[in-house]
């Protein structure tokens, strides 16, 4: 049978043997020795049949550990952040979403950019990069038109500095923010300019058909001290036909040096979707075409048509026409007319 000490007991032979060891030692105690704790943790090799952490996360996810402490690598946290989702999407031109990967380069495509001529728009053409072709196109307006692009008479209703702050789209509704020079200087007419220049160029892509301007992240429903209202979605009809015109002309380019035979391409809202063209040359027709299918009333679209002229050599005159739907009887209003110089060579 065990027996246990009372602890009184214990205390007492503790104080005896402690007694009885400094009487008889003959002098100061040696160090107490005990057996050093390992410097390192041993740790069991990990199975063979668990996956291993570096194989299926990525570094990028795990957080950085301290050397100093093998214990801290033990009991680090592996973590893995995901990113908020983006709030603004841009998509490409196509209704059709991309399916190149993302290892290929991004390649440049050409857009057209509104400007402003003669109190009309017209076609310039820029080089963005895909996918996010809206943005690019806009940018790129904003920038207004090249030194070149000035010299052939090309200006912007749009004020200098604007600048593209966002651009989102939805449902064939693009909603642009731009920045509040946007809404400097100028009367109706620059008001109504730089409106249409915006909405040309971003409703050129198939997915677009809307506008709803914002100005430094508000909505914008007053454009201007005399009180344009662009509240509501903007559309390409909603420009008026004196701005705009009822033909823009794309090729050949303002001033450009064609020969007897080129195409004419552009866009158009006309007239039960014809009108004509006319070269001439010293005020006498020289070529041209009648009927030329292009967009009806309210709706643009956009027109091809090879021309062939028998003339000498030297400046002409492409002229296209929309008769309104009167033709020549004087109670019509004015014809609407684009006309663009040419050099005619061979």
């Amino acid at each position: 049978m065990r027996r246990w000490l009372h602890p009184s007991s214990t205390g007492a032979l503790a104080v005896t043997l402690l007694l009885a060891a400094c009487a008889s030692g003959g002098g100061p105690a040696g160090p107490t020795t005990f057996p050093a704790a390992p410097t390192t943790a041993s740790v069991p090799p990990a199975s063979t049949s668990a996956p291993s952490f570096a194989s299926t996360v990525p570094t990028s996810a795990v957080a950085p550990t301290s050397t100093s402490s093998t214990t801290a690598l033990a009991t680090t946290a592996l973590t893995t952040t995901v990113p908020a989702p983006s709030t603004t999407v841009v998509l490409p031109a196509s209704t059709e979403p991309s399916t190149e990967p993302s290892s290929v380069p991004a390649r440049l495509v050409d857009v057209k950019v509104y400007l402003w001529r003669d109190e009309h728009l017209a076609i310039a053409h820029r080089s963005v990069v895909r996918p996010a072709v809206l943005r690019g196109a806009l940018a790129a307006l904003l920038e207004g038109p090249t030194p070149a692009e000035r010299q052939a008479s090309l200006t912007s209703a749009v004020p200098a500095g604007t600048t593209l702050l966002d651009v989102a789209l939805a449902g064939g509704l693009a909603t642009v923010d731009l920045s509040g020079a946007f809404a400097s200087g100028g009367g109706t007419l620059s008001m109504q300019a730089r409106l249409a220049q915006v909405v040309f160029t971003a409703t050129q892509f198939a997915n677009v058909d809307r506008v709803v301007f914002r100005l430094d992240g508000k909505p914008l429903e007053v454009l201007g001290g005399e009180g344009l209202v662009v509240g509501a979605p903007q559309r390409r009809m909603d420009s008026p036909h004196a701005l705009t015109g009822a033909v823009l002309i794309d090729t050949p380019a303002y001033g450009a040096i064609v020969g007897r035979t080129f195409t004419v391409t552009g866009e158009g809202d006309v007239y039960e979707g014809e009108f004509s063209i006319a070269v001439l040359a010293d005020g006498r027709r020289v070529g041209g075409a009648d009927g030329v299918r292009t967009g009806a009333w309210g709706t643009w679209a956009p027109f091809s048509v090879t021309l062939t002229v028998d003339a000498p050599a030297g400046p002409i005159r492409l002229v296209a026409s929309d008769v309104g739907g009167c033709g020549d009887d004087p109670g019509c209003p004015p014809l609407a007319r684009t006309e663009v110089p040419l050099t005619l060579v061979g």
